[in-house]
Order: structure tokens, then C-alpha cells, then sequence
């Protein structure tokens, strides 16, 4: 470290504080001490400095599905929000999995991680945040864990469900199909309840009809299938988010039914395949840059020790229409 100084002119003392962050350093002084280190190769141990601060400068994120787009997404903006502050970023993919997500809880504790943002399984009750008793910061995204009272952030997807399902019945459907994800997640059955509501604001809750399936593009090609061969097929499908909606578009090609001539289709959540599949697909978009941006916000709140409320804004779902919707063929009784 005394190289260090000698060649950036300062003291010990000074570059101890460039490199704990322990107090205010011009950023002239700053920069002569990191181009010190650069040039004479000096790296300080982040252990040794995390043991002395109690902090690691490393947060964890969980998520269940890497391969989902609309997860990805999120991850993709904590790593930008997080990095921002200065803080580098963890993944852990608990494939959906309440167990694989317990491990990973564990595993980012014992190294040390400031604090964890948590997309969960929705599988777990209770949590596994609530029974793994963290001692570390942990902020929920997008859906409620059982037990947990912590912070959460999420959107309204029980507005999203009712204006996905209004711009439908504004169109002129009346027979609208509901494919919902898992019973356990709990954004799908919010999704649900706004289908319901909407039905029911237009005087069609004899029409309620929910097919549950999985959140992927093969169980939404599933349910198209068995939905457009059946004796009254719907005018319009529903979709709880847009790999259901896209297996949609694949089975109603497939079975040569035109969208939206015949078949309307809207999906949930704009991930970007959603503006490029055949026809470009409606969708109710979720703010998921906000949302990943919010939760980097409130962790790092907590993560310095304060308490009480933290205001964080994550703007409403909205409808993105594109071509996959309008009004049915024939009036439908």
C-alpha cells in the first residue's frame, strides 16, 4: 500500500480510504490512486476488507425460471440498477423449486452477501426466507411469499388481468378463454381474478371459462388445441402471460384458424418476442425495468441500516396493442 501512496502521491490513509470507501475523496485523488493500483498491480483482498466494513459489496438474486424472458429481464435490470451503486450481482435460477431456492437462500448467506432480492417459487409455505429466519436483507419481486412480511415489490396484476380482458369485451367477445398458470403462482391467480371482474363489469359471468396450465408456450399450444377443437370454441383467448400466448398463435396456425379474423389472442407481460411473432401479439406490459430497478432501491435501503417505509414507484400495467386482436367473426350468444 505504500507503493501505492508513494506513486499517487498521498497518504497511506488516503488510499485506505479510496479503497473501503471509508470517507470523501476528491475524485482527482480518487483517480490518481486507482491508476497507482492499476499500473503497479495491486489488488486489495475483498475478504480481508469485507471482514473490517461488514460488507461485501455483493448482493444475490433468485429467480425461478432463467429461461423465461420476462425473469431474465428482471435480472438483467437489478445487474444494471445494482452495478450503478456500485454493488456486483450474484444469480441463483431456482427452476421453480421450493427446495433448489431454500439451498440458494443458504448458500448466498454463508457467503456473505448484503442482502438477497427474491423472485420466488411461489411453492414454498411457509416461505423459505420466513423459515430459514435471515439475518440479512431480503426484498420479494413480483409475487408474495407465505409468512413474509418483509418488503415486496410488485405490480397490479389484478389490473392487468381486468384491462387485458376489457379490451376483449370492448372488441365485442363474449366467449373468452382464460388460460391461467399454475394455482400456486400467485401473479397468475390475481391475472384470474381481474379476467373475473371484467367478465362480470360486462354482464358475462356465465362466460367465465379458465383453463390452468403452465407458464410456457408448449401448455399454451396444449390448451389451444383442446380449446379450438372443442363443440363451441371461444372467440378469444386470454392468456396469463405471452410464452401461453405464443403456443396460442402456433396451435391456431396449426389448425389453420386465422388470428385475429377468427381467433383473438392477448397475452401478459411484452417480453420482446411479443412484438415479433406472426401476427405481433397484444399484450398488457409490465414495467419490468422499474420493477428490478425499485428492488435495488429498497434492498440498498436496507442494507445501510435504515428502517421504517421506503417509497419506491413502479408505474401501472398497461395494454400494448399490436395485431393479434379484434372484434369475433359472428356475434356470439
Amino acid at each position: 500500500m505504500q507503493e501505492v501512496a508513494d506513486r499517487a502521491h498521498v497518504s497511506i490513509a488516503t488510499v485506505s480510504h479510496v479503497i473501503n470507501k471509508t470517507r470523501f475523496v476528491s475524485d482527482d485523488v480518487a483517480h490518481r490512486v486507482v491508476e497507482a493500483m492499476d499500473s503497479l498491480g495491486y489488488h486489495p483482498n475483498r475478504i480481508a476488507r469485507s471482514l473490517r466494513t461488514r460488507r461485501t459489496d455483493t448482493i444475490g438474486l433468485v429467480i425461478p425460471d432463467a429461461a423465461n424472458p420476462y425473469f431474465a429481464d428482471i435480472a438483467a435490470a437489478v445487474e444494471h440498477a445494482a452495478r450503478q451503486i456500485g454493488l456486483s450481482t450474484v444469480f441463483c435460477n431456482s427452476a421453480g423449486s421450493a427446495d433448489i431456492e431454500r439451498h440458494y437462500l443458504k448458500v448466498l448467506s454463508e457467503h456473505r452477501v448484503d442482502g438477497i432480492i427474491l423472485v420466488g417459487s411461489g411453492t414454498g409455505d411457509p416461505s423459505p426466507v420466513t423459515a430459514l429466519n435471515m439475518t440479512i436483507p431480503v426484498v420479494i419481486v413480483d409475487r408474495d411469499e407465505p409468512g413474509f412480511t418483509g418488503d415486496s415489490i410488485h405490480t397490479d396484476n389484478e389490473y392487468g388481468g381486468w384491462i387485458a380482458t376489457r379490451k376483449l369485451t370492448e372488441l365485442g367477445h363474449r366467449s373468452i378463454m382464460c388460460f391461467a398458470g399454475p394455482d400456486a403462482v400467485m401473479p397468475s391467480n390475481e391475472r384470474v381474478d381481474g379476467y373475473r371482474r371484467a367478465l362480470e363489469v360486462a354482464g358475462l359471468s356465465n362466460y367465465i371459462s379458465i383453463a390452468v396450465g403452465e407458464f410456457d408456450a408448449p401448455s399454451g399450444y396444449r390448451l389451444t388445441m383442446q380449446a379450438l377443437t372443442a363443440n363451441e370454441p371461444p372467440t378469444a383467448i386470454f392468456a396469463c402471460n405471452d410464452l401461453m400466448a405464443v403456443g396460442a398463435l402456433s396451435a391456431a396456425h396449426e389448425l389453420n384458424v386465422s388470428v385475429p379474423d377468427e381467433l383473438s389472442v392477448v397475452g401478459f407481460d411484452d417480453i420482446d418476442l411479443a412484438q415479433f411473432t406472426v401476427p405481433p401479439l397484444t399484450t398488457v406490459a409490465q414495467p419490468r425495468a422499474e420493477l428490478g430497478a425499485a428492488a435495488v432501491n429498497v434492498l440498498a435501503t436496507r442494507i445501510r441500516g435504515e428502517a421504517g417505509a421506503v417509497t419506491s414507484s413502479v408505474p401501472p400495467c398497461r395494454i400494448v396493442n399490436r395485431h393479434s386482436t379484434a372484434p369475433p367473426p359472428i356475434a356470439t350468444t
